[in-house]
């Protein structure tokens, strides 16, 4: 087994560990290409980490990737002859897997349907003005309390190259696949270094399951107005999850897929018609005038 060496793209700071059989010096993150510097934090790195092996072979990538590329209704028409391959691999992604138990202490309020007796006056047929009395449905809000008890499994990305927001579209893997790291794996892929401290994805991961707990109260109860999380245990590993990535270009502007090596789903950027865009908003335009001048019309006929 050769040994794996590391590198870190000069131009968006992505860094991976690779067998020398599959050297690239093209950066599949940018499509850069640089030199190959061997850092040696990695190997601590790698003993606490578990992998989800790859289940889509290239061939598949390449088929999910073609067939992404076509669809869309205002990509540009010559976008499959214009378009330069920049390159593909097969990359480990790290992640920093935190598993957290929380208990949340919420406050709202309910509301009881009640009736009250109102006066109002109308106009009859024949022009007069008549008073009447009618029963009329107000809330009463009353407040409640609870204590809601959540259990969550985050994913942060610890790429020094991708955004959470590419991540959480390539989601979910299924874990029960995950094993220890093993060079065996590794072997003909890539495996990116973590370029994001655990304390910092902790802080992300915290800040959204906050927010998934309030939105798990707020189920609860009609009306919320506070909730308090209290984390009650929490475990962290670094998981390194099986991503395909693309990178290619169109008249001179980068762009850049995934595809989950697990599933085959795809995710990424591609470039817009604006021509198609324009189209389709004097079409919107048109349509809208239409409809408000068929209701002015019948309108009037009416």
């Amino acid at each position: 087994m050769p040994e794996l060496q590391t590198l870190q793209c000069p131009n968006c700071g992505a860094q991976a560990t690779f067998d020398p059989s599959a050297l690239a010096r093209a950066c599949e993150f940018c499509g850069s290409e640089f030199e190959i510097p061997v850092p040696d934090e990695f190997l601590e790195l790698q003993r606490r980490s578990v992998l989800v092996p790859f289940r889509v072979e290239k061939p598949s990538a390449f088929r999910a990737f073609d067939e992404w590329l076509q669809k869309g209704l205002f990509k540009p028409g010559d976008l499959l002859q214009v378009l330069q391959r920049r390159g593909v691999e097969g990359m480990y992604v790290p992640f920093w897997s935190f598993e957290v138990e929380v208990r949340t202490q919420w406050h709202g309020q309910y509301s009881v349907t009640r009736y009250r007796t109102v006066s109002k006056t109308r106009t009859t047929s024949d022009g007069k003005t008549e008073h009447y009395q009618e029963d009329e449905p107000y809330k009463e809000w009353h407040p409640r309390s609870g204590v809601h008890d959540g259990r969550y499994v985050d994913h942060i990305v610890a790429s020094g190259a991708l955004e959470q927001d590419e991540a959480d579209q390539i989601m979910p893997y299924d874990f029960v696949d995950a094993r220890p790291w093993d060079d065996d794996y590794i072997s003909g892929f890539k495996a990116e270094v973590p370029g994001r401290p655990e304390e910092d994805a902790w802080r992300a991961a915290a800040a959204r399951i906050e927010e998934y707990e309030r939105q798990a109260c707020d189920r609860e109860i009609e009306r919320l107005d506070s909730a308090n999380t209290q984390i009650v245990s929490r475990e962290c590993s670094l998981s390194y999850l099986p991503t395909w990535i693309f990178t290619y270009s169109y008249k001179g502007q980068v762009y850049r897929a995934m595809v989950n090596g697990q599933t085959g789903e795809v995710q990424g950027t591609k470039p817009i018609s604006a021509g198609k865009v324009a189209i389709a908003i004097i079409v919107g335009v048109v349509v809208i005038a239409a409809i408000i001048g068929l209701i002015i019309f019948l309108g009037k006929g009416g």
